[in-house]
């Protein structure tokens, strides 16, 4: 079964907190113990208050 990954954070201060490597480290080690082929990352900074996101609307194309 193919996934895709989305690591994601609100702001650049965040990032340095939850980095976005680091979220992708562990989901492609989840991926890997469920046996699942990443097909895709996405590695999205910005803001969900925002009225569009639309680096997260490029996922759902």
């Amino acid at each position: 079964m193919k996934a895709i990954l989305l690591a994601r954070v609100s702001s650049k201060e965040q990032e340095e907190g939850q980095s976005i490597s680091a979220q992708e480290r562990r989901l492609r080690e989840y991926a890997e113990r469920k046996g699942l082929v990443v097909d895709q990352v996405f590695k999205i900074t910005e803001s969900s208050t925002k009225d569009t996101r639309k680096e997260f609307e490029k996922i759902l194309v």
